[in-house]
């Protein structure tokens, strides 16, 4: 057998399980989509071992490994099955590699065997070099405990010489003509003394920096729409495709990230047929982003009534949970009722946690018992909340509100879920309407949109002061301290936008860019800036077309914070047209 000097990796892995007395099916109702395993020096374990090398008659058993055809061409996949059973129901991971070869992949399969006593996976296999020729394939599982299974081995032919070419695939469709999962998609190089040279002439190049973009596709390279990641280095940018799906209508207030794992709203039609009881807010990891789960719409507690999933932002926590909204209803069709609440799904366990109804805490209060207003239950006035990071609080504006042949609303607040306790505390009484943004990162002052202008909530004091006389959405990534970016855009009589710094403290607000100043041809700022992780400089997007930022191209810049600092921003890349979406995240946070 020649030497191949190659890795798998895995796409569209698929969880059929049958379960034991104990154990439940999938929590996501299967998995499906492309997944990359990671890839780990040394054999597949030949032994049923623990994680300290003892025998264990508790691992895993794998019954059988099947292949759809033994033989296959170049760019095909090796489509295999994996049977097993697992006394414990604790499978965890496949492991999988070419024997004789150093490096082998780890996939895991936590959140999707949980329980299963026996069942099956289904792999499609890319090698990343297609050597002709006969190999083997080593198979073994691995359960929580650290015990793998003994390994299951299956002989396969590539036949037919590929020139030692790659193969990429994104949902199972080639890329671009590219034949290299590992490698991008599209690598930009701009021309010489272009990238990493500030306006005035300097030469400070900036470090590198990965971003989560979007991406129009291209139909004539068979290139589908989605996700991409965009890694600047050395003077170039490098794109490399992350997920099929993408915000709906690519928002920038439909996505939401934090420590690697992203969460976002999609259109309906993205929800797979799979993927019953589920609603369409999506989350993943981008360290494997085919690995995705669909939230799951709550079980009502009442016959005659249902929950759905409110496409609105949701929110990630640092632990990796996601808090998103409700809304409860009749099965009738003709019944108004439709109050909204706060939800919190953990991924881990596939469990949703409801807030409860909000009509006993928002009916009670002074201002709705005395107003005479038909209130006859509580609901949010609004679908944006924002929560602490830390998981302590989620901050929402309840109201009251009655049904009279539709929904209307009543007087409004300010208040805070608190995550721990599950209590709901009143805050402020805002009355004409309030929409919470964000909370600084101590947590000590929220942003709250109110009277027709940006204004901070001191949760402490319970009182709200001003900021600035202008409204709009404060996005991930756009908060560092108690400091918050404010982009615009404008196109009447030259006048071009730019980006400013707030303070939710009262601290100085000031202009860092102004867009009419910048070198032409670029003039259009997106709203999705981003602070750096240190908060001292600001990455953002731009565009040649300051009135609609639609297909043009696409530049990043960073510029440090400090006032009038047009002068010093340095362009970092530039993209191609297909990626001026409203979707921009700096990653390295």
């Amino acid at each position: 057998m020649p030497r191949t000097s190659f890795a798998l990796y895995a796409s569209v892995v698929v969880f059929m399980a049958s379960c034991g007395g104990g154990g439940g099916s999938s929590p996501q109702g299967g998995v499906v989509g492309f997944v990359t395993g990671t890839e780990t020096a040394g054999p597949v374990p030949s032994d049923s071992t623990s994680s300290d090398g003892s025998s264990l008659a508790a691992a895993p058993k794998i019954s059988s490994l099947t292949a759809a055809s033994t033989t296959i061409g170049s760019g095909e996949p090796l489509q295999v099955t994996v049977t097993y059973t697992d006394a414990q129901g604790d499978v965890s991971s496949v492991n999988f590699g070419i024997v004789g070869e150093p490096n082998h992949a780890t996939l895991s399969l936590a959140g999707i065997t949980n329980g299963a006593t026996s069942g099956s996976v289904s792999l499609a296999l890319f090698p990343r070099n297609y050597v002709p020729g006969t190999h083997v394939l080593a198979v073994s599982l691995t359960d929580l405990g650290g015990s793998t299974s003994a390994v299951a081995t299956l002989g396969f032919t590539i036949a037919g010489p590929d020139g030692g070419s790659s193969i990429g695939v994104d949902g199972g469709v080639a890329i671009d003509g590219a034949r290299d999962a590992a490698l991008a998609r599209d690598v930009f190089t701009p021309d010489a003394g272009d990238t990493g040279l500030a306006v005035d002439g300097s030469t400070t190049l900036p470090g590198s920096a990965s971003f989560i973009m979007g991406s129009y596709g291209d139909s004539t390279k068979n290139e589908v729409a989605g996700l991409i990641k965009v890694t600047l280095s050395g003077g170039q940018a490098v794109v490399q495709p992350l997920i099929e799906l993408v915000p709906d209508g690519y928002g920038a207030n439909r996505i939401d990230y934090r420590k690697g794992r992203v969460a976002m709203i999609v259109s309906l039609s993205a929800i797979p047929a799979t993927a019953t009881g589920r609603g369409n807010i999506v989350a993943f990891d981008v360290a494997n982003p085919a690995t995705r789960w669909f939230v799951p719409i709550p079980k009502s507690p009442t016959t005659g009534y249902h929950y759905t999933i409110d496409a609105t932002r949701a929110q990630v926590l640092d632990d990796g949970r996601i808090v998103v909204t409700v809304m409860y209803q009749s099965d009738d069709i003709y019944e108004d009722y439709k109050p909204r609440q706060l939800a919190i799904w953990d991924p881990v366990k596939d469990t949703i946690e409801v807030q409860g109804a909000l009509d006993t805490f928002v009916l009670g209060q002074p201002e709705i018992v005395s107003c005479a207003c038909d209130a006859e239950f509580g609901t949010l006035a609004t679908s944006v909340f924002t929560v602490s990071r830390d998981g302590k609080y989620a901050y929402f504006a309840p109201m009251s509100a009655g049904t009279s042949g539709s929904v209307h609303g009543g007087p409004v607040f300010l208040a805070r879920w608190d995550l721990v306790t599950r209590t709901t505390e009143r805050l402020f009484y805002a009355n004409t309407g309030a929409t919470p943004w964000a909370v600084s990162e101590d947590g000590t002052r929220v942003i709250v949109e109110h009277d027709s202008k940006m204004q901070a909530l001191d949760p402490t004091t319970k009182t709200l002061v001003d900021i600035e006389p202008y409204t709009g959405a404060i996005n991930v990534g756009q908060v560092r301290g108690s400091r918050y970016l404010r982009s615009w855009r404008g196109c009447d009589a030259g006048a071009y936008g730019g980006v400013s710094v707030m303070d939710s403290k009262g601290a100085a607000a000031f202009r860092v860019l102004d867009a009419e100043k910048l070198p032409s041809p670029f003039r259009g700022v997106d709203v999705m800036s981003q602070f750096s992780a240190d908060g001292g400089s600001i990455y953002l997007m731009l565009s040649t077309d300051a009135c609609t930022n639609n297909n043009t191209k696409v530049a990043i810049l960073q510029v440090p914070v400090a006032s009038e600092n047009t002068a010093n921003a340095v362009k970092l890349a530039e993209l191609d047209p297909k990626y001026q979406t409203a979707v921009f995240i700096l990653l390295d946070r």
